[in-house]
């Protein structure tokens, strides 16, 4: 048991000396061998957090400035700006304020546990609510809104290959930006994805996609180790950068909250509309449970009730007798 009257710090830590003792917070995750998202996940949550006390000139960080912090990354500081860059969110949701409060009760945790701290400040912050997104599949006529617009940007080959992708496979945006050259067969029209928790799958994409994939792999031939998508400069794309592409396209198509995730309820809600199977869908999504694959069959379901109900043939053949 740790003598927390021996901690160097009470229940805040120096600015300049976050980065550092965090360091042994990483090392921990890769001892554990957590995911390589879980560990950017960390590195990034403390690259913001030391960028954000640096700007407010903040010596210590203690309860207020983490306080301060969390109600930041919920709403920004009313600019429009998030992390010194342009965004185009007014506030970021419940879900994503909730994984930074849980990363931060983390990171302190272990601190306290180490000796560093005598007592966790998130202990006395309490977690955000996160209801449940409403399942918002896109539209046809949104569909086609984002590809037109893809297909007038600037990036064309690459923007529809990326939005076709997303729609067709359903996979999250760091599973997409995680996929490399070698993990696509073209031919066999199928792709080998790096899930959640190191979990692999394997998702299969229609000709049209293969298609669009084939022309943008012309433009920039790449190495087998290489990412399949790059960002305007030729980088890796990363989750944050596929937002923003998301976010732009839907401007220029005049399409409301376009995000990645939505092409991903779009693809289940129109898997199971077409007549695929509720247990397929789970596999594909790589869902450990049914429970959020309900959401997406109660969805489908009842658009079913309601288009049976709109074309009952009994209902047909009285209004064709007039009866």
């Amino acid at each position: 048991m740790n003598d927390r009257s021996a901690s160097p710090y009470d229940s805040s830590i120096p600015t300049a000396d976050l980065e550092k003792i965090a360091g042994g917070w990483f090392l921990d995750g890769e001892i554990r061998q957590l995911s390589e998202r879980t560990l950017n996940a960390r590195r990034d949550l403390v690259r913001k957090l030391v960028w954000f006390l640096r700007q407010r000139n903040c010596e210590n960080c203690g309860l207020d400035e983490l306080r301060a912090f969390l109600t930041y990354v919920s709403r920004g500081d009313g600019s429009g700006d998030r992390w010194g860059r342009p965004s185009g969110r007014e506030k970021t949701s419940a879900r994503t304020v909730q994984s930074y409060h849980t990363n931060l009760k983390t990171l302190f945790r272990f601190l306290v546990a180490g000796g560093v701290l005598a007592e966790s400040p998130m202990e006395m912050i309490k977690a955000p609510v996160a209801r449940r997104n409403q399942v918002d599949p896109f539209t046809p006529q949104q569909l086609e809104a984002l590809l037109n617009a893809a297909l007038q940007s600037r990036y064309a080959k690459r923007n529809v290959a990326i939005a076709l992708f997303l729609l067709d496979t359903g996979c999250r945006a760091s599973e997409a930006c995680a996929v490399t050259a070698a993990d696509i067969d073209l031919p066999g029209r199928r792709c080998r994805i790096m899930g959640k928790g190191g979990k692999v799958r394997t998702v299969v994409f229609g000709a049209e996609t293969a298609e669009a994939l084939a022309r943008y792999l012309v433009i920039v031939p790449r190495e087998r180790n290489e990412a399949l998508f790059l960002s305007e400069r030729g980088l890796r794309m990363t989750r944050s950068r596929l937002l923003q592409f998301c976010e732009r396209l839907g401007r220029a198509a005049h399409v409301k909250d376009c995000h990645p995730h939505r092409f991903r309820h779009t693809f289940a809600v129109m898997f199971l509309r077409a007549g695929g199977h509720a247990f397929a869908l789970q596999t594909l999504l790589g869902h450990t449970t049914m429970t959020m694959t309900q959401r997406y069959v109660a969805l489908a379901e009842a658009d079913l009730d309601t288009a049976a109900r709109h074309f009952s043939p009994a209902d047909s053949l009285r209004r064709l007798k007039g009866t």
